[in-house]
């Protein structure tokens, strides 16, 4: 009996150490006190990204900071590479750069302009091409609500819903990074206001 339970700790941790070499970069998300709206957001994200970890080869993770002052400091200091803070708040637009908002909600995602486009655009894509998932968890976290006109699909918004793509790239006046606009632009996917 002895054996078999450290047998199964042996392949537990081997599976554990595939699913990370599975992985290219390991990001880190500051996203504010855990009970928090942003830390919320920043573990759906964590979760939504790891979900593809195969397909994107990249993994997230969440840290709780003391709010938007401390995680645009640890993203300036390359402590983390992406941060949840919300719209309103005001940063030095020389080194912040916006990945995307989450409609619905005050949050949007930045990162610096020193995050290399190696972390960006996969980041981005992982997220927007598994989009559904993104939704159904912010949903599922009780993030986001759909209006009453709004349909739901398998528990998500439906892409017709006020949650879109280009509404994602609202409400923030920092600018985009490069490596975020790269992509949007590929998949044509386009604000209301660029």
């Amino acid at each position: 009996m002895e054996f078999m339970i450290k047998l199964f700790f042996i392949v537990v941790t081997l599976l554990l150490s595939i699913s990370y070499a599975n992985a290219n970069s390991y990001i880190f998300i500051g996203a504010g006190p855990l009970t928090e709206e942003a830390y919320l957001v920043g573990g759906t994200i964590s979760k939504t990204v790891n979900n593809k970890i195969r397909v994107f080869r990249l993994r997230a993770s969440v840290e709780s900071t003391q709010g938007d002052k401390e995680t645009l400091r640890l993203l300036k200091s390359g402590d983390v590479e992406l941060g949840v803070v919300h719209s309103k708040t005001h940063a030095s637009k020389d080194h912040v750069r916006a990945v995307f908002s989450i409609p619905k909600t005050s949050v949007i995602i930045v990162t610096s302009d020193k995050t290399p486009d190696s972390v960006i655009y996969p980041f981005t894509k992982a997220i927007f091409e598994n989009l559904n998932f993104f939704k159904i968890q912010l949903k599922s976290m009780n993030i986001i609500h759909p209006k009453p006109n709004e349909s739901s699909v398998g528990g998500g918004l439906a892409d017709d819903a006020v949650f879109t793509k280009g509404n994602m790239l609202t409400g923030f006046s920092y600018t985009i990074h490069p490596a975020a606009s790269k992509y949007y632009k590929e998949k044509g996917i386009k604000p209301k206001r660029w």
